[in-house]
């Protein structure tokens, strides 16, 4: 197995937001690390001549080995379709996540669920407050993902995460005002996502009102059961933070990826309105993506 690892990478300037007219100069945005170290990732985004959008490293989605057609089985009134074969993209690159927090309910420890979807070989995105729990105060002590999980079998295992990065502004602010900071990235010792394939990153920033989005993930019907389900829907609104749509998920869908038809991650699902009847995600944006670009540039690995 050939491995690329690159350095942590140091930058001394903070910024905590990022404007489309200042995107043509190197700016960095402080991340908490698993360890609660806080440092300074950056990466630069260039103007577009002409345009109103940046022009945006190229993350093409990959289709690992099992690429093949697959039906998908519609499930009761709902739309939420049952996934049967979890290992057909792009359903692979969706992955079980657990949150196991200690001694913080009477003393107890209690686990979540979550979701999680690979956008390089070693990396997945999924929700902040999948890692930091505001009415805790801290982090999760441990972090297990389960690719392509099913009912009945983890075809890869459950895996340790070995190190997680978000930014600070999900930690500092209070829980509502951190909602447009809810997205972190998880970093695992080995490239699983070169088998299962990955989804690739947005090359541009137009508004999203009207594009056809799908979400993959685990939501909760029932805790015990790890089933996969995936629903598709247009985008309601965007409004540069985010993205609103009537998409079915369910908690446990907490940090799936809103992916567009070309597989490209345009949002992380983060929270739902029950009374209006709308989800929504945290937009991939001028803010984010900075960040994002640096960690997967920082640690990284080459597949098998």
């Amino acid at each position: 197995m050939k491995k690329t690892i690159y350095k942590k990478l140091g930058i001394s300037i903070i910024a905590s937001t990022l404007l489309a007219s200042q995107l043509s100069t190197v700016s960095a945005l402080s991340v908490i690390s698993s360890t609660g170290e806080e440092y300074e990732v950056s990466e630069t985004l260039q103007d577009s001549p002409g345009t109103n959008n940046f022009s945006l490293p190229n993350v093409s989605p990959t289709y690992g080995q099992y690429y093949t057609n697959q039906s998908e089985v519609i499930i009761g009134k709902n739309d939420l379709v049952k996934v049967k074969n979890t290992l057909q993209y792009p359903y692979s690159t969706s992955a079980y996540v657990e949150s196991e927090f200690r001694g913080v309910k009477n003393g107890k420890d209690v686990t979540y669920r979550g979701s999680a979807n690979f956008i390089k070989d070693n990396v997945l995105i999924t929700a902040a407050h999948n890692i930091y729990k505001h009415e805790f105060g801290k982090d999760a002590e441990e972090l297990y993902v389960t690719p392509a999980r099913t009912p009945n079998s983890v075809p890869f295992g459950r895996i340790k995460v070995k190190e997680v990065r978000y930014l600070k502004e999900f930690r500092n602010l209070n829980s509502k005002d951190a909602r447009e900071y809810d997205l972190a990235l998880l970093i695992l010792e080995e490239p699983i996502g070169a088998k299962l394939g990955t989804l690739g990153l947005p090359t541009s920033q137009k508004n999203l009102t009207g594009i056809t989005v799908t979400i993959t993930g685990y939501p909760s019907y029932n805790f015990k059961i790890h089933q996969m389900y995936t629903d598709k829907k247009q985008v309601l609104s965007d409004d540069g933070m985010f993205l609103d749509y009537q998409v079915d998920t369910l908690e446990g869908s907490s940090g799936s990826t809103v992916y567009d038809a070309s597989h490209r991650v345009v949002g992380v699902h983060t929270l739902g309105d029950g009374a209006n009847q709308i989800n929504s995600a945290v937009k991939l944006n001028e803010r984010n993506l900075p960040f994002i670009y640096s960690v997967l540039k920082g640690y990284s690995l080459e597949g098998w």
